[in-house]
Order: structure tokens, then C-alpha cells, then sequence
């Protein structure tokens, strides 16, 4: 099988999926319904796939390394950085987070707080700010910083991203400022 059409397959595999997903659990969705949805044969599917959890699996890695390269590529160093990050988000939105944020297995929001403590303790003299900043030992410092991040961003995702950008980068860069990171 060429390559395109084994994107094309892996691709059709998976909106099918998240199409099922917004319909049915986990638990309820058959391979069957997958391979029906998009159009292939059962061999197609577990020539790509395990099962129905390698599928997620592989859904959930995607999720991952596709937020960790919006904002790895765009730091949080200053607001206009953040900006520029979150309007790759709003530009992804449509096609990819506004799906995955919902569905359970993912579990977006913890995947958005790691990988805000991976970049925070990237910068050892970021986590120095954010300890004297806060007077608290380092684990609940980072983890109260990255809780009000992750929490602003997953609340922009889930409703929509119908803020701009520039006003949720506005209101993470108090909160860092809260935080003593700037």
C-alpha cells in the first residue's frame, strides 16, 4: 500500500472515530462501526491499529505532541509569544481541539498541566521566581502556576475560543505576574 493511501486510511480511521465518540463511550463503539463509518475493510484497520485502544492511544499521543509543538515552538516568554501560540490553537480548533478536549479518555487537561510543568522546569530560574515569588516548597509552587494556566486555557478550549487570543494571553500573563514569573 503506497503511503498517501495509508495516511489516507489512518485518516479516515480516526474521524471516523471521533465521530463515533461524540455519539457513543469507549466502551460502546465497535471496530465494526469504525471500519463501516470510514469505509474500510477490518484488515485496513488492523493494519494500522491493534484495537479500539491503540486507536485511542495513538489519538491521545497526537494530542500530546501536537499541543507540546504549538506552544514548545511559541515559549512562554512574553505575551506575545503566548499570543502567537494560542492562535495556532484558535486556527486548530475547529478540526482538532474542539473534539479532543471533550472526549474523557484524552484527559486534556491533565495533558496541558504536564506539559506546563515540563516547560516550567525547563527554566530552572523560573521555578526559583515562582518559589520566592509564592514562599511555598517547588512541587506546590510549579503546580498552583501551572493548575491556573491549564485552567484558563482548557476553559477557552471547551467554550469555544470565542475570547481572542491576545485577551487569554492577557490574563495568563497576570497570572504569571501573580506568580512572580515576569
Amino acid at each position: 500500500m503506497s503511503q498517501v493511501r495509508q495516511t489516507q486510511s489512518k485518516a479516515k480511521i480516526k474521524a471516523a472515530f471521533i465521530a463515533l465518540l461524540e455519539k457513543k463511550t469507549l466502551s460502546e463503539i465497535s471496530i465494526s462501526d469504525i471500519t463501516r463509518l470510514a469505509g474500510i475493510n477490518r484488515g485496513t484497520f488492523y493494519l494500522h491499529y491493534l484495537d479500539k485502544n491503540d486507536l485511542a492511544d495513538s489519538i491521545t499521543q497526537e494530542v500530546t505532541q501536537r499541543f507540546a509543538a504549538i506552544f514548545t515552538n511559541n515559549s512562554f516568554a512574553d505575551q506575545d509569544s503566548i499570543t502567537k501560540a494560542l492562535y495556532n490553537v484558535k486556527q486548530d480548533y475547529e478540526s482538532f481541539f474542539k473534539i479532543v478536549s471533550h472526549l474523557s479518555f484524552i484527559d486534556f487537561p491533565k495533558k496541558v498541566r504536564n506539559f506546563l510543568e515540563q516547560v516550567i522546569h525547563s527554566s530552572p530560574s523560573s521555578v526559583k521566581k515562582i518559589m520566592d515569588s509564592m514562599q511555598l516548597p517547588e512541587i506546590y509552587a510549579v503546580s498552583s502556576l501551572c493548575a491556573a494556566i491549564e485552567s484558563i486555557v482548557v476553559l477557552w478550549i471547551k467554550n469555544g475560543v470565542r475570547e481572542s487570543p491576545e485577551e487569554i494571553a492577557s490574563m495568563i500573563t497576570k497570572i504569571d505576574h501573580v506568580f512572580g514569573i515576569y
